[in-house]
């Protein structure tokens, strides 16, 4: 038996991929690049935008057209069920992100030619106990928990995801030893807020990179996104494991407004002064350190003062990530009912906020020219391998370099998303 499969979207996403391979190959199935060989089809979603959703329903009436039985996964059906059973005719299942776990039945069923199963569950941390495939060579996801504590007014993660489910320190570890073993070099720390990793079975994030730092080995752990409010309750324990040369001197703290009235209005449980703190704390504690940030534009009732606080805020605080994005209203949360900032208005103020961000990137890129780093090639991108700096930059390779390995290199030119590099002397580690 053959299966077909796309997977779109963020870490978690992808994690959730390989483990419904895991399982899939557990029951006989193995993968194929054609979608006319196939005997099923599996279409992995995001929906994290309206945009994103729309490309996902394209996708699937692609696909469709190969007569095989299609299997939607990942984010859209919890997200918009009613649109995914409408504009997907002909879906073999639906399964929600937590029903992952009953593939095997809902295969049988559908192999017998049961069309339109809708499978949902609720959130349960044994999902991270199924076998998996290692789909990448060099890095390995580990989802820590399932869910947030958040009621953010805008997210409908929390709609798909739900609240927060933790992974023992203990699961996690052992999935990370056996990664290393493995051969990854590597290690995506994730899950919808880091920050509050823990807190549902009374330990935190701190306690979980000091167990996994514990573990002997050369590689490199990027801590995933953690929202202001649980970031601040780590401090400044946490400072600690950035420090450690093998943990990326990264940190993805989204702010998502500088004006406290919209953050108010999008129920965020932060002030753009605790952003501004965590930055300074940070960059003070953890020298070198790259700082990435979320700001959503135009969030209804959003006035001209309200961005250019916002506007503010990032010169001030200059991260050196900023990943902007313009309100899409996303179905069954509070924000879809609120009174929109007119499309054009929109349009113009993400224009402006981008060409920002995009200056203070090229500044922050430009201050690394010169210096000679450790550099780990970890991936691959339009065929080119590609390297990440200890303080997680991007970085391409005039030479050939092999992914997997450690290298010393000197940065010699810089670009609004990357770096490029020369290999030094002492070309391997």
């Amino acid at each position: 038996m053959k299966v077909y499969w796309e997977s779109y979207g963020c870490s978690a996403n992808q994690a959730d991929m390989e483990r419904i391979l895991g399982i899939l190959r557990s029951i006989g199935f193995e993968p194929t690049e054609d979608p006319r060989s196939a005997d099923i089809i599996i279409l992995n979603t995001c929906a994290v935008k309206l945009t994103t959703e729309n490309r996902m329903i394209s996708r699937y009436r692609a696909l469709a057209k190969f007569g095989k039985p299609v299997i939607i996964t990942g984010c859209l059906p919890r997200m918009n069920l009613k649109r995914c059973s409408k504009d997907c005719k002909g879906f073999a299942a639906i399964l929600d992100p937590n029903a992952i776990d009953k593939l095997p039945e809902v295969l049988t069923r559908v192999l017998s030619g049961e069309r339109g199963i809708v499978e949902f569950s609720q959130p349960h941390w044994d999902i991270f106990a199924l076998p998996s495939v290692q789909l990448h060579k060099v890095i390995r996801i580990i989802p820590i928990s399932y869910g947030c504590l958040g009621n953010c007014a805008f997210c409908g993660v929390k709609n798909v995801r739900g609240k927060l489910v933790s992974v023992p320190i203990s699961e996690i570890r052992r999935d990370f030893e056996l990664a290393l073993k493995a051969g990854k070099k590597e290690f995506w720390i994730t899950s919808q807020d880091n920050g509050v990793y823990g807190w549902d079975i009374g330990t935190n994030l701190n306690a979980l990179l000091k167990a996994l730092l514990e573990v002997e080995g050369k590689y490199r752990i990027r801590v995933g996104m953690m929202n202001p409010g649980g970031a601040k309750t780590l401090l400044p324990e946490i400072f600690e494991y950035f420090n450690d040369d093998r943990v990326y001197k990264f940190v993805h703290i989204p702010v998502q407004s500088g004006s406290n009235a919209v953050l108010r209005a999008m129920k965020r449980q932060h002030t753009v002064e605790d952003f501004v703190k965590l930055v300074d704390k940070f960059r003070s504690a953890v020298p070198d350190i790259t700082i990435s940030t979320d700001i959503i534009v135009g969030f209804p009732g959003e006035t001209e003062e309200d961005f250019q606080a916002t506007v503010d805020l990032i010169k001030e605080t200059r991260p050196d990530i900023v990943n902007v994005s313009k309100f899409y209203p996303r179905p069954g949360t509070e924000a879809e009912r609120m009174k929109k900032v007119p499309t054009q208005i929109i349009s113009q103020r993400t224009r402006e906020l981008a060409k920002l961000v995009e200056e203070i990137a090229y500044e922050s890129n430009k201050r690394m020219i010169g210096r000679v780093e450790e550099i780990l090639v970890s991936d691959e991108k339009d065929g080119k391998p590609v390297g990440r700096t200890g303080n997680y930059k991007q970085v391409f390779f005039d030479e050939p370099v092999e992914l997997g390995e450690f290298y010393m290199a000197k940065i010699i030119r810089a670009g609004k998303r990357s770096l490029r590099a020369k290999l030094s002397e002492d070309k391997n580690i």
